[in-house]
């Protein structure tokens, strides 16, 4: 959180921060603050009172605050950005690796299960690459079929899950 003028500055371990501003600079509505979340990890949730109006410069991310005649407290609230699960289980008689783009999960051959977190925002893809001699079987994804399969390189098999807005619980099979 930084204020114009410059009498407020509190960074990414700050918790709290205190300045003076001149009683004219607010009453002319030139005192402002602007909360910024620079943490991957975060998004800004919102102003407490004090504020005569708000602008939502990028939603979640950066916002002004016009203080109002008369604030002496304004506070800032930043929350973490939730994260969920994606596990994935190999199933059937074959061999494969999966991986994940981001990276997270790296399932080589022989191993039969693997699972990693990711944050709500983020999109994920696994990709599936058979043993030489197996096949791929397919996706399972929560009970269901994968939302978005693909083949975009022979060999290769791709479930775009999309945004983490849960859990997943992934089965691929190879035969």
């Amino acid at each position: 959180v930084l204020s114009s003028p410059a009498a407020i500055s509190c960074s990414t371990a700050c918790t709290t921060a205190t300045g003076l501003i001149e009683t004219s600079k607010i009453e002319s509505g030139a005192a402002k603050l602007k909360a910024v979340a620079v943490k991957a990890t975060s998004r800004f949730q919102g102003w407490g009172a004090g504020c005569a109006s708000v602008v939502e410069i990028e939603p979640g991310i950066k916002s002004e605050c016009v203080l109002e005649t008369g604030a002496s407290e304004v506070t800032a609230t930043f929350n973490p950005i939730p994260q969920h699960t994606v596990a994935v289980t190999k199933g059937g008689e074959g061999y494969g690796s999966v991986t994940s783009s981001p990276a997270g999960i790296s399932c080589a051959t022989t191993c039969t299960s693997a699972e990693a977190s990711y944050l709500e925002t983020k999109s994920v893809t696994l990709k599936a690459i058979p043993k030489p001699g197996e096949t791929f079987g397919g996706w399972e994804v929560n009970g269901g079929a994968c939302p978005t399969p693909a083949e975009p390189e022979p060999g290769k098999f791709t479930c775009a899950l999309g945004e983490m807005t849960g859990n997943k619980a992934v089965t691929v099979t190879f035969e």
